[in-house]
Order: C-alpha cells, then structure tokens, then sequence
C-alpha cells in the first residue's frame, strides 16, 4: 500500500496514512490462526493497555467519558448470546480508552491488537455456552464499569491496577476455552 502503480505512467508513491501501517498487521493477524498467537497477544496488552488506562485518567476528556457511558449503556443491553456485537462493543471501549491517552501513536499500535478482541472473544466464547453466562458478563461489565469510574475520577494507579485485572480476566477466560478444546 505504499507505492501505486499506473499503468502506461509509472510507479507513484502513496500518501503515509495510518491505514498504510495497520492493513499489514491486520492482514498478519488476519492469516494467523494459533492458540499461541492470541495468548501472546494477551499478553502484550497486559504490558500495554493498564498503563494506557493510567494515562487516559489523567488525559481524557468529557467527550471520552460520555463515549465510554455510551458503551457501557450498549454493553449493558446486548443481548447475551449476540457474541459479535459484544465483541464490538468491547474492542469500542478499549480503543475509547485508548483514544483518552491522547498519544496518537498508541492509538496507532493497538488498533490492530483491539481488532483482535474481536477475534479472540468469538473464539473463546463460541466454543462452549458454559463460557457465556449472565455471571461472567456481569464481571467484564464490573470491571468496565470501575475502569470508566476511575477514569472518570482520574485516579491513575485505580485504572492501571483495574485494566490489569481486566486483561488478567481475559486470559483465564482463553485458558479455560483451551480446556474446553480437550473435552
């Protein structure tokens, strides 16, 4: 995607745009199908993403707030089973977090691995109906709710410790999801 060529006229060199960046890695993603791939995926966003949320409590703005309220009102009224749109709407939240951080370039970085929530949750979750239940939706939306409450306060250290023990929660969920394989 960085060059073009017309024929007859020659080869001509794209405008950088972050979709230059991003379309490989989600191709990359795209193609890759291992359960390693997604644990490492996980991870990177434990390294990542509590930082992240740290940040956008000292950053956001109102506008990031009534985004986040927004998503955890469409969250709170997804129908249970209805696994693509949860998913969605997760990854909207996380990348609405990640936006607050007001750093382009992690904006940049992680949109590629917030597309991967998607891919990984219809994966974990998909296998096996006891995986989806009202219980574990409450938890996320538990943990939602007080990363957007810290958030909210701007209390840093809150949001770190709370993405943190978001993401912890994301992968035990991928680990059970393996047990279920073997059954």
């Amino acid at each position: 995607g960085l060059v073009r060529i017309v024929k007859g006229s020659g080869v001509y060199v794209n405008e950088i745009d972050p979709r230059s960046v991003t379309e490989p890695i989600d191709l990359f993603f795209e193609m890759s199908n291992t359960s390693d791939l997604i644990l490492h995926t996980i991870h990177m966003r434990q390294l990542v993403e509590p930082e992240v949320a740290s940040v956008a409590a000292m950053k956001r703005t109102d506008e990031h707030l009534k985004k986040m309220e927004l998503n955890l009102e469409l969250m709170n009224n997804c129908p249970l089973y209805d696994l693509d749109r949860e998913a969605e709407i997760d990854r909207e939240f996380h990348s609405t977090v990640s936006d607050a951080a007001g750093n382009p370039v992690v904006n940049l970085l992680m949109e590629p691995i917030y597309k991967l929530i998607t891919k990984y949750k219809l994966r974990v979750f998909a296998k096996s109906e006891q995986l989806v239940t009202q219980e574990a939706r409450d938890l996320m939306m538990s943990l939602h709710q007080s990363i957007y409450e810290a958030i909210k306060a701007k209390d840093g250290r809150e949001a770190f410790f709370l993405m943190r023990e978001h993401i912890k929660l994301t992968e035990a969920n991928y680990l059970k999801s393996l047990n279920v394989d073997d059954k």
